[in-house]
């Protein structure tokens, strides 16, 4: 049996995992050519669609709070990220795009209208020139403050309607699946 979900995907090159039955057209049924039964698809077990759908709800609930302050979730969470960083020039971005969890392409995608908008400065590691590290400026700052009150506000509502002590609860499940999750790695292109 796998030990973790990086174990249960398919090997680079071997193409997408397919169990006995499924068809290439994605029907449903028994398979001409194997008569197996298909297995019935259950959404309501599914982690990762249990999981979106939570998030979807909680973003989308977050985000309506914090509009006033001009900031959305996921880009309160990046400037908060940063503004805790244990380094005085600001995290690195491969540290900040693990702490927050996506993969540095994306973090830079992100950090595009937060730049633009002057609430996040990057530049040159001063030990390592081939390394970028992210800051706050102080406009960033004044920023991440204000939309910390809209914030606080979201964390008291959630609690209130979803439970203290399930929010508790939630917060430590969420801080293993986090931990004890790495996606697999994406298999190298050919000619790459």
């Amino acid at each position: 049996m796998p030990r973790s979900l990086a174990q249960e995907s398919p090997r680079a090159g071997a193409g997408p995992a397919r169990s006995p039955g499924f068809r290439e057209d994605g029907r449903t049924g028994r398979s001409k050519r194997e008569g197996i039964e298909r297995p019935k698809m259950d959404p309501t077990l599914c982690n990762y669609g249990l999981l979106r759908k939570a998030s979807r709800r909680v973003s989308l609930a977050y985000d309506r709070i914090l509009a006033p302050s001009g900031l959305t979730t996921a880009q309160f969470a990046i400037l908060a990220e940063i503004a805790e960083s244990d380094n005085a020039d600001g995290p690195t971005m491969a540290a900040l795009a693990d702490a927050l969890a996506m993969d540095r392409a994306a973090l830079t995608q992100s950090l595009k209208p937060l730049i633009a908008g002057k609430l996040v400065l990057v530049g040159s590691d001063p030990r390592d020139r081939r390394a970028r590290r992210a800051t706050l400026s102080p406009f960033g700052k004044k920023r991440l403050e204000e939309a910390g009150q809209f914030w606080s506000h979201a964390q008291s509502l959630f609690s209130k309607d979803f439970g203290e002590d399930e929010s508790v609860a939630l917060r430590a499940l969420l801080r293993l699946v986090v931990a004890r999750l790495n996606p697999p790695a994406l298999p190298k292109r050919a000619g790459r």
